[in-house]
Order: C-alpha cells, then structure tokens, then sequence
C-alpha cells in the first residue's frame, strides 16, 4: 500500500524520511508553500486557500469553501483514505499560531485509527500516534528518550508498558489526569499495548541538523583545580560556547578548537561539534 505525506500550513520542523516512488503527497492549502520551500512536487493540492494567496489554480488542485466542517488537512486525510493509503505522515500540522489545529490533527489521528489507518503527527523532535486494541513496539533512538501517553477518549483500558521508566500491566489511562506524561526508555525497545479506548502515543526522536539543533554534539568538561589543564578532545572541530568567566561564547566570533583544549582553572566548558 503507498504511504501518505500530508503537508500542512503549520511549523515545519524538516522531513524525517523523504517520500518514496508512488507514494501519495498532498499539500493541505498553505502547506503548498512548505512543497515549494523543501523542493517537494505534491500529487494533489486541497484547501479553500483562505491563509495565503494562490496564484492561478495548481494542477491537481481541489479547491473547497471556506465554510464547511473539515479543516484543510482533515478533507487531505479523506482524500489519502478514499485512495487506499493505510499510513499517514503529517508533517507542518503542530505549531504556529494556532493551538487549535494542533488539537484537530490529533483528532485526525484518531479518526485514522478508528478506520483501520496509522497516522503519524511529527513535532519537534517528537512524534505522536494513536492506537487502540493494539500493540506499538517503539526502537530507542535517544538515550533516556521520553514517551508520553494520553486517553483520546473517556478511558484508555488494558494498558501495559513495558520497557520503560514507569512500566503497567493492565492498567487505565483517563482523559481528566496526564498520569502517562514524560516516561522513559530504559531499554532498546518499549512495547506499549492498548485495549478498549483511543491511546495517544508521543515518543522522541533524535535532533535533527535544520531543527534548531544547532551543533551535532555536546562535550563538556569540568577544572576543578586551581591551575589550568589541558584535555584531549573528541575527534571534529569543537565551538566553545562558554568557559570559565562568559556562558555567551556562543553568540560572538566562533572559538574552534581540535584535537585538545585548555580549561581554565574552577571551570565548567561546553563545547558543540560543528
């Protein structure tokens, strides 16, 4: 079955995996200016075009009226199912100035789960699903990486996590108490189960270069002796962004260092990759 990537008007916090050959893109209104940002040629463009000013009519463009009961990326998740796509990637549906359609796009998750579709809503750094009467077997992929859980619904029932900080075994999950906010991985693989009840599931994912991560890595050293000392550094090219007396390094004139570095006495030094 091809997969679905769903283009919103929202922040877009750079593509985890790009679209593969026959898989279905759509641009949901705005979400337009995000295809033609990233290089991205959209199957289908949806929206009544009320957030930005659309220049003659795209081909493979659905244009709908402002008044009507789905949002732009709701009428994109229908057009995604009418043509047989089972999993869904939403990317620019978080964010922005509107909390509002945040919340819709996790509705949509749930309205992809309730028809036997898997929808993935991606944040920064995080991404969220929903599933119910099912079993969600997620990788570690960053160390003492947070998930965290949410009853869609009344109550999420026949909750078992295992593999994480906090672990449960056929427990409830309700609507009115974030009990499941911030767990952790604690081994390479978390096996999260639902039973009866819509289960929101938000999981980390690795800072990615683009994302506002802006260096690859953090090493940090600590002098607590009276006199200088230098240490060895790990192999790159290494910023400085705060030694002994300025923690705003980072924001001047770039200090870059290889192969080993000078601490300053009674200091605490951070250095990013670059």
């Amino acid at each position: 079955m091809p997969r679905c990537f769903i283009y919103a008007a929202g922040t877009f916090y750079g593509l985890r995996e790009r679209p593969r050959p026959g898989d279905l893109q759509i641009a949901a209104d705005a979400g337009l200016l995000l295809c033609q940002q990233e290089g991205l040629c959209p199957d289908l463009v949806i929206g009544d075009f009320d957030s930005m000013e659309l220049e003659g009519t795209p081909e493979g463009c659905i244009r709908v009226p402002v008044e009507k009961d789905d949002t732009d990326t709701m009428l994109a998740l229908r057009e995604g199912l009418k043509r047989g796509c089972t999993e869904f990637h939403l990317y620019g549906g978080t964010g922005g100035a509107r909390l509002d359609h945040t919340l819709a796009n996790l509705q949509g998750l749930a309205f992809l789960c309730r028809r036997g579709a898997r929808g993935y809503l991606y944040d920064r750094d995080f991404v969220y699903t929903v599933i119910e009467n099912d079993t969600l077997i997620l990788p570690r992929q960053v160390d003492w990486g947070l998930v965290s859980l949410f009853s869609m619904e009344g109550r999420a029932e026949h909750v078992t996590l295992e593999g994480l900080q906090y672990p449960m075994t056929d427990g409830t999950l309700t609507s009115d108490f974030p009990l499941g906010v911030s767990n952790h991985f604690v081994s390479d693989t978390a096996r999260i189960t639902a039973g009866n009840g819509l289960l929101l599931v938000g999981w980390q994912l690795p800072a990615q270069w683009g994302d506002g991560a802006a260096w690859q890595a953090l090493c940090v050293f600590y002098n607590p002796t009276e006199i200088s000392k230098v240490v060895p550094l790990p192999v790159g090219r290494w910023q400085m962004l705060r030694d002994g007396i300025s923690s705003s390094l980072w924001r001047g004139p770039a200090r870059v260092y290889e192969h080993e570095a000078v601490l300053m006495p009674y200091s605490a030094t951070i250095f990013g990759q670059i």
